[in-house]
């Protein structure tokens, strides 16, 4: 996937939205501050990701155009091979 390249500070959080509060705890990702801007390397509208912004959400267009968050759901990944590899169980 292309997606935009740079360095910034960011913070995981938990969601406290409610479609997320009937699936189990889900992470989302806030840009924090750019310490080098990003430079994207694909034109706009090319995938997934949205240009990111300091002190808002990471965010996706789905596939019908629509924005939503980058999430994370800790429910479906604690048994996947990742949460293993890093030793969370």
């Amino acid at each position: 996937m292309l997606t935009p390249a740079g360095l910034a500070k960011v913070r995981l959080e938990l969601s406290t939205l409610p479609k997320h509060a009937k699936k189990g705890p889900t992470l989302l990702l806030r840009i924090l501050e750019f310490l080098v801007p990003p430079q994207r390397r694909a034109p706009i509208g090319s995938g997934p990701c949205v240009d990111p912004q300091n002190g808002l959400l990471v965010m996706r267009q789905t596939h019908t155009g629509r924005l939503k968050p980058w999430t994370y759901d800790l429910n479906a990944r604690r048994s996947g091979p990742d949460w293993k590899e890093h030793n969370f169980v």
